[in-house]
């Protein structure tokens, strides 16, 4: 019996040390514990079809390149990653592709590419893929895991640097090589395409799925890493690593289908078992004492960014703030007798509307019911209906406008920064903080310096960094000497936030209990003499913290956790107890009344929509109940070493469902936990899962809320037909929480599923990307009806309106009757007549949609922000073209009239007029002097040319700056 240190001491300096292990945890373990390079087996069976991970791929791919260079000489995996076939070196050099300055890229590189595995694709944001944009290249490495970015010249290229695939931005400095390494473990020559395709269609297989499975569908000999090598094998347990290879053989006989599959697999894998054992210089079995536990984490860096909620499609429904309702039809460019324009086509009831790129802003997606009602290009009919929501809002917001207003004049306490302490405790925080997360820590601290009490909604998928943003904000108000409410709607959601802030605040002596349905009676007088005393600074609890008898001496802040599972006159008991109290609540779907509150400004809102690093879609499945699936969906999970959550809606039956997945898996360790068990037991269970001792947790919708295992990563839901939407949303949210693929499968019984159920399942499927909880939220205001957002009907005004443009007019009016007269609009300024070529060329920025984001950049952008679009543009797509530098000059001069106070600028072409009207009286300087005044705000100039506006503008603007 070795110890786990002691494995160290038999490797063998003269030659490669493979270390054959019975698990994927093993495995994952001796690497993390004693620097073995991990050599992953595919997170997917031989027979799926679905293509293993990039992560996978990467790293199995890294440790061949390592180990064909001679780089490492010990390689920790289990049986069915040795005797799963991978790409052969003389392959990979081949297809490794080294880069410098003044390289040229032809088009062989960007075939060879696409054979070795990467993706073409508009916007590289994840591994293997790669982006082609005029003279830009982008290419992210799975194997390197970086992002590089091309610059090239007519030919060769000129620069090259790395970039962040969140801001899609170059890092600092610029570099002389880089090594484009491939991104698959099998590579097909272009000859083999038709057989490649002709071979899928037999078997019923997606194309790119089938290359994974090549190797050993058309090889003589596959290639294994320890082909061809002078290795010693240490082989750990034997017996169980022989047992599980073999179940897992087992396994994929009964489940593969596809004879030609199964013959390919047994092949090059389970018949090569003595091969390698045969090819080992010297082989040493060793049993080890015990192995280290590893606990799966990710470092919380940015990956993407999922801000982007206005989006929107050819043939979506979108609002013109003035002409309402439409259809957006695409964008079009029009030479026009003023030049080249691109324009936004919106279809009308009665007709089509074309939107200059000075109005792109003007237009917003369309958030409301389903029968989308087109309004008529004639202005009357929308502006009536602006105006009638708008009378009756004023009549219906007054009295909660009221409550709000009155809290912001209330004199609350502030809560100011203390410098040395609060960075030791941010030290504390073992992750990055995300863009978005940082943003909210800040909006709410910022909240808690200012005199009146703060009301903010914080909103973020589960898992992206809520809880940080309450432990920064409860910091701050215990050293201010406040105390802090922490409510969660479930005891075990209430457990695990009790473990984190005890966890991170007692180092700093602050005092933190729990408060909850399994308090014990003498225990829980003892919390509420502590929080009348003032002894206790923070109590979390769930709804027995809301009782009468439940006192403080200084109640600073409420953290709401899963706010849409409170009442509202849960929500403003504490409200009540101390009017200047601070509300801070976190959801991942708000409710669409809470939504409505934070949108119009009644709640301030932050949106944490950043992902943390390698933060993937959970691959969903929507399918009837069938323990044949079951069975296969654990088996994927457990031979990948990871757990399984097992969703049962109700307590009946769940001892009928433990014994069936004992007997469907053997050897997987599943135990059940439901609100009827005892508190020691159900911790016990809990804390065995979280460890990982526990392969299968068969639980009730408890586990929704705050339930945190990242090597948890299939979710089966036995009865998913049973549940809203959020509810699924959240209970997808307990898979996928680290850089490993995750797997939902939403069973149903067919014969129970209605209507809005199948709806229910099918959008939850269609919101696969990370960050769209807030997105989902929206949906649900569309799916439910967005009712009235100071009364509890579900069935309101927004419909006829949009979401965004509601909530335009709710700031409007809450404007008013906060302030008793609408706040001064920004200074509009209108351009007619300006002849010039403005547009964004499509073969500089293809797609349509990334088009329309710039021009509405654009369109509203100052100086300064011209001049960062114009960079950002030129890092991701290169060198501006001449007709875009000129719009983003228009755009400049068009920015400091506006910023010098006029409000219109007219040519008239044919009298070589120009007219410049200001929002005050005009003191003409400069040029203007020359002009004839027509009014005190309104200068007139002729004999202007059509080539000189521009000129004549941007010399106009230089004058009135100085």
């Amino acid at each position: 019996m070795l110890t786990v240190e002691r494995l160290n001491e038999i490797l063998d300096d003269e030659s490669f040390n493979f270390i054959l292990v019975p698990s994927e945890k093993i495995a994952m373990s001796l690497s993390h514990h004693l620097g073995y390079f991990y050599y992953p087996s595919h997170d997917v069976f031989p027979f799926d079809n679905l293509k293993p991970s990039r992560r996978v791929i990467g790293q199995r791919l890294k440790v061949l390149y390592l180990l064909s260079r001679g780089d490492i000489n010990a390689v920790v995996g289990t049986l069915r990653a040795f005797l799963t076939p991978t790409l052969e070196w003389k392959e990979y050099r081949r297809y490794l592709q080294h880069l410098s300055v003044n390289s040229s890229l032809t088009d062989e590189f960007f075939m060879k590419l696409v054979q070795c595995g990467y993706e073409r694709v508009y916007t590289v944001r994840s591994p293997a893929q790669f982006a082609k944009r005029g003279m830009i290249v982008d290419i992210f490495d799975p194997v390197e895991m970086r992002a590089v970015r091309l610059e090239m010249g007519f030919e060769k290229m000129e620069r090259m640097r790395y970039f962040d695939p969140v801001t899609q931005r170059s890092l600092q400095s610029d570099i002389s090589e880089v090594s484009i390494h491939p991104a698959a473990e099998w590579v097909h020559d272009e000859e083999k395409v038709e057989k490649l395709v002709e071979l899928a269609g037999e078997l019923g297989m997606d194309v790119g799925t089938l290359l994974d499975k090549i190797p050993s569908l058309t090889r003589e000999q596959p290639f294994f890493i320890w082909r061809d090598k002078n290795y010693k094998l240490i082989i750990v347990d034997e017996g169980k690593t022989l047992k599980t290879y073999r179940s897992f053989v087992k396994d994929v006989e009964e489940f593969c289908v596809e004879r030609r599959l199964l013959e390919s697999f047994m092949k090059s894998g389970p018949n090569q078992l003595a091969n390698f054992y045969d090819g080992a210089r010297e082989i040493v079995r060793v049993e080890l004492k015990k192995v280290p536990r590893i606990t799966i984490t990710v470092e919380k860096k940015e990956e993407y960014h999922e801000a982007e909620f206005e989006e929107f499609s050819k043939g979506d429904p979108v609002v013109h703030e003035d002409f309402g309702i439409g259809i957006y039809e695409g964008t079009k460019v029009v030479e026009t007798i003023l030049g080249k324009r691109e324009y936004m086509v919106i279809k009308y009831r009665d007709g089509v509307l074309y939107v200059p790129l000075d109005r792109f802003h003007k237009v917003h997606s369309y958030i409301g019911g389903q029968n989308v009602q087109l309004d008529s290009l004639a202005l009357i009919p929308w502006r009536k209906r602006l105006k009638k929501i708008k009378k009756e809002l004023e009549a219906e917001v007054r009295e909660i406008a009221q409550i709000h207003a009155t809290r912001k004049v209330i004199k609350g306490q502030s809560f100011n920064k203390v410098e040395d302490i609060e960075e030791e405790f941010v030290k504390t925080f073992p992750y990055i903080e995300t863009k978005d997360q940082i943003t909210a820590i800040n909006d709410v601290l910022n909240d808690l310096e200012a005199s009146h009490p703060m009301d903010r909604l914080v909103c973020g998928d589960a898992g992206y960094g809520k809880t940080e943003v309450a432990l920064r904000a409860a910091f701050r108000v215990v050293l201010g000497g406040g105390q802090v409410v922490v409510l969660a709607p479930t005891t075990v959601l209430a457990r695990q936030h009790f473990q984190s802030f005890k966890e991170r605040l007692e180092p700093f002596g602050i005092n933190v209990e729990i408060l909850d349905g399994r308090t014990s009676k003498i225990m829980r007088e003892n919390i509420k003499e502590g929080l009348r005393s003032g002894r206790i600074d923070i109590v979390v609890g769930t709804h027995a913290l809301l009782v009468p008898d439940v006192e403080f001496a200084n109640l600073a802040l409420v953290v709401i956790d899963e706010e849409q599972r409170f009442g509202v006159r849960q929500k403003e008991h504490f409200k009540k107890l101390r009017m200047s109290v601070n509300v801070l609540s976190l959801s991942a779907t708000p409710i669409p009344r809470t939504l409505h509150m934070a949108l119009s400004g009644l709640k301030d809102l932050s949106v944490i929509s950043t992902p943390p690093l390698g933060r993937k879609p959970v691959v969903t499945f929507v399918v009837p109940f069938n323990w044949k699936l079951v069975r296969l969906a654990i088996l994927r999970e457990l031979q990948r070493g990871g757990q399984v959550f097992y969703i049962k809606s109700r307590i009946e039956g769940m001892e009928e469902v433990v014994d069936m997945l004992r007997k469907l898996v053997p050897g997987a360790s599943v135990e059940m936990v439901h609100g009827r068990m005892s508190r020691v037991r159900v911790d016990e269970i809990m804390q065995r899962f979280r460890s990982g001792d526990l392969d299968v947790l068969v639980a009730t919708p408890i586990v929704q809320f705050g339930i945190d295992v990242p090597n948890a990563n299939t979710l089966i839901l036995h009865d998913a037909h049973r549940y809203g939407i959020s509810d699924l949303y959240q209970l997808r949210g307990r898979v996928g929480r680290s850089d490993r693929r995750a797997f939902a499968y939403l069973f149903y019984d067919p014969r129970k599923l209605s209507g809005k159920g199948s709806k229910r399942l099918e959008i939850l499927k269609t919101l696969e990307k990370p960050g769209s909880a807030f997105k989902l939220a929206l949906m649900d205001l569309e799916t439910r009806g967005a009712g009235e957002i100071f009364g509890t009907k579900q069935h309101g005004r927004i419909n006829a309106i949009g979401l965004i443009m509601y909530n335009k007019v709710l700031k409007e009016v809450m404007e008013k009757l906060k302030h008793g007269k609408m706040e001064l609009e920004e200074i509009a300024l209108e351009m007619e007549g300006i002849p010039a070529d403005l547009i964004i060329p499509s073969d500089y920025i293809v797609d349509t949609m990334e088009r329309v984001r710039y021009y509405r950049r654009i369109a509203t952008a100052d100086e300064k922000q011209v001049d960062e679009i114009a960079e950002e543009m030129r890092d991701r797509f290169g060198k501006p073209p001449e007709t875009l530098e000129r719009l983003l000059e228009y755009a400049r001069m068009r920015a400091r009239l506006k910023n010098s106070g006029f409000v219109k600028v007219i040519y008239n072409e044919k009298k070589s007029r120009l007219i410049l009207v200001h929002s005050r009286k005009l003191v003409p300087s400069g040029l203007l002097k020359s002009g004839k005044m027509v009014s005190e705000k309104a200068v007139q100039l002729d004999g202007i040319k059509r080539s000189e506006v521009l000129n004549v503008l941007a010399c106009i603007t230089q004058d009135t700056k100085e």
